[in-house]
């Protein structure tokens, strides 16, 4: 479910990328990648927290649902981070 998703998510992404570059709208272009590359920093330094966090409480309980709880936004946080990585390449491969 979430593969498809992710799938219709980047063909979304895909369909109003083109759409840009179609129309000539350079700026609305690039002010999309900025924003992009903003999430992705932004998302990066969130999940370095978590990480971070998980690392203090690893050690005195493995298995509470805080534990669990943490791990499941950390992956869904990194999947995320996944996805605005693909659209940031996407970007840069059809400015070549």
């Amino acid at each position: 479910l979430n593969l498809d998703q992710a799938s219709r998510r980047m063909d979304v992404f895909k369909s109003n990328l083109q759409e840009l570059t179609e129309k000539g709208q350079e700026k609305a272009f690039y002010a999309e990648r900025k924003k992009l590359l903003r999430q992705y920093e932004t998302l990066n330094k969130e999940i370095a927290t978590y990480e971070n966090n998980i690392g203090f409480f690893s050690s005195s309980s493995k298995n509470s649902s805080m534990m669990k709880d943490l791990e499941i936004k950390l992956n869904k946080m990194k999947k995320e981070r996944q996805v605005l990585m693909d659209q940031i390449k996407m970007m840069e491969d059809s400015v070549e």
